[in-house]
Parts: structure tokens; sequence; C-alpha cells
């Protein structure tokens, strides 16, 4: 079906499948193996007329986070101290990562396939905390 409507694959794999993350070993691996079958996928697809895409989120606001903050007597310092980690000092929502899903998967980004894009406010540029923590907002 794809091929015959020329139609997208968006992936949805990991900032860490780039740059790693302690005590997640098979968690990054895993990840990482995703990057690598869709850019294998885009290659073999592309004459086809079929692209295919991942996107990298970083820290985003998902159920998993919530209920791990819920989990913990520290929820909202440590929903904090994670936010401290992008420029922004914010995590992203659900809510950007399906926009740019949307536009992956559209004709908006018929030239777009193999290609690994990260949402993350970047997280990953430079090193440790981007924004202070007396910055944030509640």
């Amino acid at each position: 079906h794809l091929r015959k409507t020329r139609g997208s694959i968006v992936n949805i794999g990991s900032l860490v499948a780039l740059m790693a993350q302690e005590c997640a070993t098979t968690y990054c691996a895993a990840k990482a193996g995703i990057n690598g079958l869709t850019k294998s996928l885009a290659i073999e697809e592309t004459r086809h007329g079929v692209r295919v895409n991942v996107v990298l989120p970083g820290n985003i606001m998902s159920y998993g986070m919530v209920e791990a903050a819920d989990a913990r007597p520290d929820g909202e310092e440590w929903l904090n101290w994670l936010a401290s980690h992008q420029p922004s000092g914010r995590i992203g929502t659900n809510e950007e990562v399906g926009q740019l899903c949307l536009f992956l998967a559209s004709d908006a980004a018929s030239y777009i396939t193999g290609a690994e894009i990260i949402i993350s406010s970047g997280s990953e540029l430079g090193y440790g905390v981007k924004y202070p923590l007396s910055w944030v907002k509640a």
C-alpha cells in the first residue's frame, strides 16, 4: 500500500540513540537500531517513492514521565531538573512531536528521507545544565 500511494514511514526513536545515557544500555542500543532500520529502509524504498525518517525526541512530557514523577517523593523537583537540560528551560510536549511527525508524513517533506530529526530544544548541545534552576518556572 505504501508503495502504491508513495507513502511515508515516520519512526520514533530517541535522542539517546545518538548520545547514550547512563544505566540505559539496552534502551540506547535499541533506539540506535531504529536509526539503522530507518536509513536502510530509506535506501530500499526510495526507488518506490516511499520516504522513511526517524524522529528523535529528547525530554518530552509523556505519560511515562508523568508516572515516573508521580512515583518520586521529589517529583516536581525532578521535572524541574529535567527541564533545566534544555536551553528553553522546559520539557517538550507530545503535541510538538506530533506536529513534526505530521510534517514528515506530508508532501511538504517530499524531499526528506533517511533523516534523523532531533526534537529536544537543544538539550544535546553543550555540556550539562543549560538553564539555571532558579530560572525554571514551576
